[in-house]
């Protein structure tokens, strides 16, 4: 799902590395899932991973996505 990249924000990011680029993701806890939405991308790329899946999915699936979602450009925020 594409969506609105975030603005500034507090939050954690996990940086994953791709073949020739650093994808970074706020990782956010919900009720039932996990959300994670591309930073400082623009637009976003945001999925979402039922709980019952995320000890053994979301890595795996972050690092699988990474590499078409840091196809959108840099939007000059940056994780710290």
């Amino acid at each position: 799902m594409r969506r609105r990249a975030p603005g500034p924000t507090t939050e954690t990011c996990i940086a994953v590395e791709t073949s020739g680029d650093t994808v970074d993701w706020l990782v956010l806890e919900e009720d039932d899932a996990w959300r994670a939405v591309t930073f400082g991308r623009s637009p976003a790329v945001e999925l979402e991973v039922p709980k019952v899946r995320a000890q053994e999915a979301l890595g795996d699936v972050l690092a699988e996505v990474s590499a078409a979602a840091g196809r959108a450009p840099l939007n000059g925020l940056a994780c710290r």
